[in-house]
């Protein structure tokens, strides 16, 4: 039971390097512009 849950709690440490909020705007020309939301205001 406690290797069970040593396993679980290290895949989701080792996985959470990939959950990081980014994206990839895509122009009409083909270029591409990685952005990061970091402020979401009221008005946005």
């Amino acid at each position: 039971m406690k290797r069970n849950v040593l396993l679980f709690i290290m895949g989701c440490f080792f996985c959470s390097n990939g959950l990081f909020a980014q994206d990839i705007i895509t122009l009409k020309s083909g270029d591409e512009i990685k952005a990061k939301v970091q402020e979401i205001g009221t008005n946005n």
